[in-house]
């Protein structure tokens, strides 16, 4: 499937075999599109993941989006490399060097989509497509693995995961009908925190953020429902059915933070009389 993408009147010869996980024992690619200068990158490894993707280069201010075929490179020396290819005219457009990658994190903006941040802050976007929602959300899992592991020995890299997901429905805060939407349960390794996001089940955009869960409670009157109590608002939620609640209240009650503390009221400013006004709990000078 990659053939069309080595060879050609825009690249060098391509020898080994292509495919996951096979070796690509040597492999030359020129970018001809300059007459005046050719860009030769000689590479030795192992292709882990490839398919086409809508890839967001965002660089100071300016943001790009396309749809690429994307190749990452396994090579042990380097440290891997994405190579991006047009899907009309093959030409190899970008080579990313994971080398220099300084967090790998689920995109904030985009479901199934995967984040590369580098030493400069210049961010990568890769959301590969399928047929299904099923197959992209597999194609993202494969790309999230193998990015961790080709960088596992970077001691500049973070990676921020998605380690449970699946559809609820939410409650609204104002309008109290509930709403389906697709709930990720991220981790972040620098500091071991956990936060939700939930995802517009049509446009796939993020729609909000849930940090600082501290208990998860069942709702009586509904087997599907639970509470999340965080700090500053308690969300709504029903599952599709009861294996999926569970799921999710267990991986929840395992990683909920510590109650809040709440700090006691100074008692010298406790029942102040504001003429007009009854009792005040005021917390400074009056």
């Amino acid at each position: 499937i990659l053939n069309k993408y080595f060879h050609g009147e825009k690249y060098l010869k391509l020898n080994g075999r292509l495919g996951n996980d096979e070796p690509l024992w040597s492999c030359a690619v020129a970018n001809l599109t300059d007459n005046s200068s050719h860009t030769i990158w000689n590479m030795e490894g192992t292709i882990k993941v490839h398919g086409v993707a809508k890839c967001r280069f965002e660089q100071e201010g300016s943001e790009k989006e396309d749809d690429l075929y994307c190749v990452l490179f396994d090579n042990k020396r380097k440290g891997g490399e994405i190579l991006f290819f047009n899907t009309t005219t093959s030409q190899c457009t970008h080579i990313l060097r994971l080398k220099y990658t300084t967090e790998i994190r689920p995109s904030d903006k985009y479901l199934n989509a995967i984040e590369l941040v580098d030493e400069f802050d210049s961010v990568c976007s890769i959301r590969p497509e399928g047929d299904t929602e099923e197959e992209i959300k597999r194609k993202f899992f494969q790309w999230s693995s193998n990015l961790k592991e080709i960088t596992r020995f970077n001691p500049n890299r973070h990676i921020t995961e998605v380690i449970f997901d699946g559809y609820l429905s939410k409650q609204g805060k104002i309008n109290t009908q509930f709403r389906r939407r697709w709930f990720q349960l991220i981790q972040k390794d620098d500091d071991a925190t956990y936060f939700l996001r939930y995802f517009d089940d049509t446009t796939k955009l993020q729609k909000g953020v849930i940090e600082g869960f501290h208990e998860i409670e069942r709702y009586k009157g509904n087997a599907l429902r639970f509470t999340i109590h965080a700090r500053f608002r308690n969300y709504g939620l029903r599952a599709d059915n009861e294996k999926d609640r569970d799921a999710w209240v267990e991986h929840l009650e395992k990683r909920k933070a510590p109650p809040p503390i709440v700090e006691k009221e100074d008692k010298k400013y406790r029942g102040i009389k504001i003429r007009g006004r009854g009792t005040s709990s005021a917390s400074g000078t009056v």
